[in-house]
């Protein structure tokens, strides 16, 4: 995958887990990914994401 994490990934409520590594995604993480309170885990690593987290991570109540 390419390009940037779009913000239509809110709507995937049900998520729990996201694995999106090894690929080539650029930009920040967007606001409406911490909109994904049932995550219980995401993996992000190998990509070219910038930015710092928000704060709105706190709300991922369910990560591990």
């Amino acid at each position: 995958m390419t390009g940037t994490i779009p913000p239509e990934i809110k709507l995937l409520k049900d998520l729990v887990k996201l694995d999106l590594s090894n690929n080539n995604l650029q930009g920040s993480i967007p606001e409406a990914l911490y909109r994904l309170t049932g995550l219980e885990e995401i993996t992000l690593f190998k990509n070219q994401l910038t930015g710092k987290l928000s704060s709105s991570l706190g709300n991922l109540w369910s990560l591990y």
